[in-house]
């Protein structure tokens, strides 16, 4: 009964309370509990208090903690802290099976969706997992070859999902975008633990420079500007407002600012992107207008990346001559707009949607003659 009380408490405090003040003084004060035992004298060869308590977390605990994402911070604290600071005798007097443990957090890992979806967000049990796998690699590193040659995809996981993945231009607006690790604290416990798993010369090592070596080596994706080395993901991501820019190719903001406008009425989108494309079969879709209007729409209203690059809607439209437009020359926003509808009435004439045009843009013009010395009128 007293274990159950105590366990129900220690969890309370350090996971399940809602206020992040309560839950970080409960921390501080086990920290501060362990500590002061810990300092207590013990025959020699015997165990530390740290090896109860780190028993207590991990077999007890751990499981809670991971169904509490946004609540655990604490719980990966004081295990990190008690984990830090025990000895290989401690760690052997706890029970714990470290192998067992670590497959377990590689799992769960690998599991895990993006949580994340803005920098400032926090994943707090990423950050647990990376870290704490990266102190038990640190203090064991053969674990690591270990886990790696059962594991193989945690390699892929920390480089590609947790760091370098980037949302793809057209996503389902209800997925959170990739990476997983957008907050500063979540891509500095990547880095951590991918150094650590880099740490000497031994298998990973090798693994991780192989990886890395083909981005280094063919560097034709990268000039010699500071900020084409300095890859952050999350700089690519989608704005916080929810609304996805249009890439200014050099002097086609008027072009921009008009298709931002086309896209705000909802009822001309909507209808664009159902629009049937009688030339889909005919024109290449590099070629094709109505296709490159629609993949605008369909970014701006889908993509979760923070901008959409409409270079082939510039090379589709031609002008009177077959030129595709001149992305370094101004254009007059007038002329374009009535260009644009004249092209799109052609290509939707044939279809069930022909009138969407003359529906949101069409108007009526009237003439009125009223005479001057007496109240007729037509």
């Amino acid at each position: 009964m007293v274990n159950f009380m105590v366990k129900d408490l220690i969890l309370l405090g350090l996971v399940e309370a809602n206020d992040v003040t309560t839950r970080l003084d409960f921390a501080d004060g086990f920290i501060e509990l362990v500590e002061a035992i810990n300092q207590t004298k013990i025959p020699e060869g015997l165990p530390h208090a740290n090896s109860f308590f780190l028993s207590f977390l991990l077999k007890n605990l751990l499981n809670y903690a991971f169904s509490h994402r946004d609540k655990c911070k604490q719980f990966f604290m004081v295990a990190e802290h008690i984990y830090m600071k025990s000895e290989d005798m401690d760690l052997a007097a706890s029970g714990v099976d470290f192998d067992d443990l670590v497959n377990h957090l590689v799992d769960h890992l690998l599991s895990l969706t993006p949580f994340e979806s803005q920098q400032s967000d926090q994943d707090y049990l990423l950050q647990g997992l990376l870290s704490f796998l990266e102190l038990v690699f640190n203090k064991k590193p053969q674990m690591k070859n270990e886990i790696i040659k059962r594991k193989p995809q945690l390699l892929k996981e920390i480089l590609h999902s947790c760091l370098f993945e980037l949302p793809s231009a057209l996503e389902i607006s209800a997925k959170i975008a990739p990476p997983k690790c957008k907050s500063p604290d979540s891509r500095r416990a990547a880095f951590n633990l991918l150094q650590a798993m880099a740490s000497g010369m031994d298998d990973t090592t090798v693994q991780i420079t192989e990886i890395l070596r083909y981005p280094l080596l063919k560097n034709f994706w990268r000039t010699n500007s500071n900020s084409d080395w300095h890859i952050v993901p999350l700089t690519s991501e989608r704005s916080k407002t929810g609304y996805v820019g249009l890439k200014n190719l050099g002097c086609t903001c008027y072009m921009n600012s008009l298709m931002q406008q086309f896209f705000m009425l909802s009822d001309f989108r909507d209808t664009i992107l159902q629009v049937e494309d009688v030339n889909a079969d005919k024109v290449p879709k590099y070629d094709n207008l109505l296709h490159q209007l629609k993949l605008i729409f369909g970014a701006l209203k889908l993509s979760q990346r923070q901008y959409y690059d409409p270079r082939l809607f510039c090379y589709s439209f031609k002008d009177y001559e077959g030129n595709p437009i001149n992305v370094l020359e101004q254009m007059d926003v007038d002329e374009f707009f009535n260009n644009i509808m004249d092209k799109l009435e052609n290509l939707i004439k044939n279809t069930k949607h022909a009138n969407i045009i003359k529906r949101v843009f069409g108007g009526m013009l009237s003439n009125e003659l009223i005479c001057k010395g007496c109240p007729h009128y037509r």
